[in-house]
């Protein structure tokens, strides 16, 4: 009987394991290239969508540019636009660093928040973060407090943008009113939808302010994370409600003042014998599409999601061309407004500081 052919032997070397990981490593790599990618062409789809109407019909939105009062509202927008970012993002960052009992100086802290933002126009939409974490470490914070804070803003100003939204559907306002019609003060079934909103928008506080109780208690349970999680105090529900509320309160602040801009920007647009939106129809338009455009992957600072939805919504009330110049003139504020939060944050030092613990 012929003998069995032999088997190749198996061998578990060190050799093969680091190749093996090392494929891994270049076969998720790869992954990320092509969805980097992709979410860079529908980024630039989204851009070109919003665009293409305002160089096909550029002899009437000419006129509407040269408006000396669109001139202003640019220029004043982009200095409020700075203010909103230094006087309720970065204080709310500063806030929710000291989620685990530790306080920075406030100053410095959002000179971080300020400085580093003007980063996330980068591709992928998370070096912002990543600078805060660099910088953060000059004042003395933890890299676990600046993620978490960074982590609880997102959450916050989510929930904001829902808490809005929620509101504006509830008042009407995604209906378009007529031009020859004036708004009404509530909607004929706007009663029924504020009973269903209010408890909606309670629901959304109630989730909002007690996230990262749920979430902090969740991670001590994964076997990867709980030896991260046990240098740091939990958290109970009473402190984050005081800590998460006032950062939850200057972020709906930020997305009001931001949609007031937005509305500003409408009337000093809106051309002859059209009706601009009410300020709350464009309150709501960009709390919706500030909240999209956050989550959309890879979309840096929102670019192009944003613009997609003010543009899809103000269509409705203005005409597609009118509505496209419109949102990228409110991009223009946002991004002059950044540079100019940068530019001031250059005057405020940021170095070794003391970080007392409460």
């Amino acid at each position: 009987m012929a003998d069995a052919p032999e088997q190749p032997e198996r061998t578990n070397s060190p050799t093969g394991s680091a190749a093996e990981a090392g494929s891994g490593r270049d076969a998720a790599r790869g992954r990320r290239t092509v969805l980097r990618v992709v979410f860079l062409v529908i980024t630039l789809a989204a851009l070109a969508w919003v665009i293409a109407p305002i160089v096909t019909n550029w002899d009437a939105i000419a006129p509407m540019l040269a408006r000396p009062g669109l001139a202003v509202a640019l220029i004043a927008g982009s200095l409020a636009y700075a203010g909103a970012l230094w006087l309720c993002m970065a204080p709310g960052w500063w806030w929710l660093t000291r989620l685990y009992g530790r306080t920075a100086p406030a100053l410095p802290t959002a000179a971080v928040w300020c400085r580093t933002q003007i980063v996330k126009y980068l591709p992928g939409n998370v070096a912002h973060y990543l600078g805060r974490q660099v910088l953060g470490r000059r004042l003395g914070l933890h890299h676990a407090e600046m993620a978490a804070a960074s982590l609880l803003e997102l959450v916050s100003i989510l929930g904001a943008a829902a808490m809005i939204g929620a509101a504006g559907l509830a008042l009407g306002a995604g209906s378009v009113v007529p031009g020859d019609a004036a708004p009404p003060a509530l909607e004929p079934d706007g009663g029924a939808r504020l009973g269903v909103a209010l408890p909606v928008i309670a629901a959304l506080i109630v989730v909002a302010l007690l996230a990262w109780p749920i979430a902090d208690a969740l991670a001590r349970r994964i076997g990867f994370l709980k030896k991260r999680m046990a240098d740091l105090p939990r958290l109970s529900a009473t402190r984050s409600v005081l800590l998460l509320g006032p950062a939850l309160a200057v972020h709906i602040v930020f997305l009001i003042a931001t949609g007031l801009l937005l509305w500003w920007l409408c009337l000093a647009a809106t051309p002859e014998g059209a009706t601009a939106p009410s300020a709350i129809r464009a309150v709501w338009i960009y709390a919706v599409a500030w909240a999209v455009g956050t989550v959309a992957p890879g979309a840096p600072a929102g670019a192009g999601v944003r613009e997609a939805i003010i543009t899809l919504e103000l269509a409705s009330d203005l005409g597609r061309p009118e509505a496209a110049a419109i949102a990228l003139g409110l991009r223009l504020v946002t991004t002059l407004g950044d540079a100019v939060a940068f530019g001031v944050s250059g005057v405020v030092p940021i170095g070794a500081a003391v970080v007392k613990s409460r």
